[in-house]
């Protein structure tokens, strides 16, 4: 895994209310991504094909659109590979068996760790959590955030040692 930096606007770049305003904008094309993935789930549809039906003719700032849409395609893009690193750090629940929101909040966090490198990987854990405390159950939060970590830390094991299976492939 790439080491990462963050980008300008973002919390720690010194970019005072416009990195507000940009992680407030973040955040809500987050929650956009999340309800994709999780229609995307229980429909069977694209998540980009969700997401449209979503933002619809809703007037929605273009960068809130954007940054859900590169999520979702991400996904859409990734699904086996987002799914594997899920099913790899959470050996004791199957994905299937996982509520349906907690699985597109997984989904959506993994995208970013494992295919959006200018997100800070914290950044990425702490929305995921606070998505799954929004829309999950009780325990949501912390289930998210353990998973999630567990995808991080085995992207940096197969990083730091190339003779990790699969470390060659990528995740």
């Amino acid at each position: 895994m790439r080491h990462r930096q963050a980008p300008p606007g973002c919390p720690g770049a010194g970019a005072g209310a416009a990195g507000r305003d940009r992680v407030g904008a973040r955040r809500r094309a987050r929650e956009l991504a999340f309800l994709a993935l999780y229609q995307s789930d229980l429909l069977g549809e694209p998540a980009l094909v969700r997401l449209q039906d979503i933002v619809g003719g809703a007037a929605r700032p273009p960068d809130v659109v954007e940054f859900a849409a590169h999520i979702v395609q991400s996904f859409d893009r990734h699904h086996a590979a987002v799914d594997r690193a899920i099913r790899e750090s959470s050996p004791r629940w199957e994905l299937e068996r996982m509520t349906a929101t907690d699985r597109a909040v997984l989904r959506l966090a993994v995208v970013e760790l494992l295919f959006m490198p200018g997100v800070p990987e914290p950044v990425t854990i702490n929305e995921a959590v606070e998505v799954a405390k929004r829309y999950g159950g009780d325990e949501s939060g912390h289930f998210v955030n353990a998973v999630v970590d567990a995808v991080r830390r085995r992207a940096l094991e197969r990083t730091a040692d190339p003779g990790v299976e699969g470390a060659a492939d990528g995740p």
